[in-house]
């Protein structure tokens, strides 16, 4: 057995059907017990296209969406991972930490390091200190 026609497949069988039958009806080539046969392999295939296509295109949009969650769980879970390894790296650094020691310590690349580091801090788990030098580092109060 062949492969099932997709629903734009059936909508356009149908309607090249349905087209055809018309014209034979109009011009007499057939009679009008075409009408009842156009409906059956005309009008009922471009319904069930349309079901179909339908079909198609929320299967596609779930598709989607679970490739989504799947993703953001992936990176939720990363990024838990990397507050982890910057948490245990200041807690080896007596709760001091800069950018550059995270990345000398960790498997983080630079701008991951900072983007954790700014994060904990924006939520609290760290003060970020300017030094007279210009110089950016993190302190961890709990982990001193």
């Amino acid at each position: 057995m062949g492969r099932k026609k997709s629903g734009l497949e059936r909508i356009v069988g149908g309607l090249g059907f349905c087209a055809v039958a018309i014209v034979l009806v109009t011009f007499h080539v057939v009679g009008q017990w075409m009408i009842p046969v156009a409906v059956l392999f005309g009008v009922l295939p471009v319904v069930s296209g349309i079901r179909r296509t339908v079909r198609e295109a929320e299967d596609r949009r779930q598709q989607k969406l679970e490739t989504l969650e799947s993703k953001r769980a992936l990176e939720s879970g990363r990024r838990d991972s990397m507050e982890k390894t910057v948490l245990q790296i200041a807690k080896n650094h007596r709760g001091v930490v800069t950018p550059a020691i995270v990345v000398l310590e960790s498997d983080l690349q630079l701008e991951e390091a900072e983007r954790v580091l700014q994060g904990l801090s924006a939520r609290g788990y760290a003060e970020m200190r300017i030094k007279d030098n210009g110089t950016i580092d993190y302190r961890f109060p709990d982990l001193e």
